[in-house]
């Protein structure tokens, strides 16, 4: 998707679920969830994206991966966040909390950078600014 290609990383997302699916259960169907959520919510279709990451983080629990978890966490809150931010929002702050609490600085960053854009996006420019401040101490103090 990031190189301009959405169709095709729609058509490879659901052909991973559709290899998994009849599998036994685990970390990779869970992350092929969490992947085509993160789809949906880029592609601002809010429902499907949270219907992937759910199915994602049910997964991802009876798994015991915090890594997935906090990766559906993420999209749904993004996802969630335009009808009802502050349901989206309390889903970021649990991704963003245990991605610290893991050391998991991808999803770290991306939790911090979510909030914020989504915050900015939605007209909530104080909560945007707060995250952005948060963003750049961040950064200033790991560079």
């Amino acid at each position: 998707w990031f190189a301009g290609r959405r169709s095709d990383a729609e058509a490879f997302a659901a052909a991973a679920i559709a290899t998994l699916e009849p599998l036994t259960p685990g970390r990779e169907l869970a992350l092929a969830y969490s992947n085509l959520a993160q789809l949906e919510m880029l592609a601002h279709r809010g429902a499907s994206a949270v219907d992937w990451a759910t199915r994602a983080l049910d997964l991802a629990h009876r798994c015991g991966d915090v890594e997935v978890e906090v990766h559906a966490l993420n999209n749904r809150g993004s996802a969630r966040m335009p009808g009802d931010f502050q349901a989206g929002r309390e889903d970021l702050e649990r991704s963003l909390q245990t991605a610290l609490a893991h050391n998991l600085q991808e999803h770290v960053a991306r939790a911090y950078t979510n909030l914020a854009s989504t915050s900015v996006a939605l007209r909530r420019h104080a909560d945007g600014r707060r995250r952005c401040a948060t963003l750049r101490n961040g950064a200033a103090s790991s560079g």
